[in-house]
């Protein structure tokens, strides 16, 4: 992750649908994003792989003509605004299937489908961003921290007691408090960057 392309430079990359590591890139930036939201919207596990494919496939298909600039908004509002699209169709289709084999009354397969306009699906978006971007910052990190500094990161995050988490890692009870600072000191900068680089 260290050597990764901005935002702006990997979405100019891979309007070219032939540069195949800008794609690898963008599919491992964005896939579990786009996942996210269609499973928060109601999809099923195996749908939802499906159709995280389908949203890919629609931003290759659409990046050439992407008019990247920064003033009309941000890019995972679009990317939102395609994966929203390719959710709801999917909802329809599947409505339109079950109607056709006359089950719509009978059928209790379709009871997870709710219907969502921009806005709920916009928040679902945002709500969601902040999970991937937070976890995605956490994993950039980690691999830098000390041992001991992680472990009481992570107990502290658990909710244990720092009285007893001293007492496990066999440190200063006042260590832990400055651990916990330097560790939300790089998290913090790290999403601020993520958020910059990849939103």
């Amino acid at each position: 992750m260290d050597n990764w392309l901005t935002r702006e430079t990997l979405l100019i990359q891979v309007r070219n649908r032939y540069d195949e590591k800008s794609w690898a890139e963008f599919d491992e930036y964005y896939r579990s994003f786009i996942k996210m939201i269609i499973t928060r919207m109601g999809v099923t596990h195996h749908d939802a792989e499906d159709l995280t494919q389908q949203v890919l496939l629609s931003a290759w298909k659409a990046l050439p003509d992407f008019d990247y600039d920064t003033n009309k908004g941000r890019f995972r509002g679009w990317l939102c605004q395609v994966t929203g699209n390719a959710t709801k169709n999917f909802f329809d289709k599947r409505k339109r299937e079950v109607k056709r084999h006359e089950k719509a009354t009978s059928d209790r397969s379709l009871d997870y489908i709710k219907t969502y306009n921009q806005a709920d699906i916009e928040q679902i978006a945002t709500e969601e961003w902040e999970v991937y971007i937070s976890n995605l910052a956490w994993k950039n990190i980690e691999t830098e921290l000390a041992d001991k500094v992680r472990e009481a990161f992570l107990l502290l995050t658990q909710g244990k007691d720092p009285a007893d988490i001293a007492l496990e890692l066999d440190i200063e009870r006042n260590t832990i408090y400055v651990y916990k600072k330097r560790v939300t000191k790089l998290l913090y900068n790290e999403i601020n960057r993520l958020d910059r680089e990849l939103g």
